[in-house]
């Protein structure tokens, strides 16, 4: 009789308008009321300056001469997973649901993908060039280690 009473009890708060019980429902172990509490409106916010940063990148990637990941357009399908994730978490979290959070966290799921592929490509890059960069490194310290020809001047 005790769990009914107490059950009871919180219903004719929460008509009464009390708060206590809504903290109560938010605090439940829900897994929508457990997103909604962790405010993923900061999340997508972060998430939307990632993307545009992303972007930017790959504007001004686009006018690169040397190989880069812009080779298969990683920042503009990167940032427009970036900019789809956050505006579904701002938006999950003014009108939450259980299908919007289920479509948020996929899409957070394939973000995460996007990313080790972006990742592992731009990690083969950064390892070419910088085999590149010490390829051309031994060869300028043997050409600065020819002397140069003496003349006159210099003998004196």
């Amino acid at each position: 009789m005790e769990g009914t009473e107490s059950t009871t009890r919180q219903r004719a708060t929460a008509e009464a308008g009390n708060q206590q019980s809504d903290n109560t429902v938010l605090m439940s172990s829900k897994p929508l009321h457990r997103f909604v509490q962790k405010e993923p409106r900061s999340l997508g916010i972060v998430i939307l300056m990632f993307g545009c940063a992303e972007l930017l990148m790959g504007f001004q990637l686009s006018g690169e001469t040397m190989r880069t990941s812009y080779g298969i357009y990683i920042p503009f399908w990167q940032g427009a997973l970036f900019l789809v994730c956050g505006i579904l978490s701002i938006y999950t979290e003014l009108h939450p649901s259980k299908k919007m959070v289920t479509v948020c966290l996929a899409m957070y799921v394939v973000s995460i993908l996007g990313i080790i592929v972006s990742l592992c490509y731009r990690h083969r890059f950064i390892i070419f060039s910088y085999y590149m960069r010490s390829w051309f490194t031994d060869r300028m310290v043997i050409v600065q280690r020819i002397p140069p020809p003496q003349t006159e001047t210099t003998l004196s």
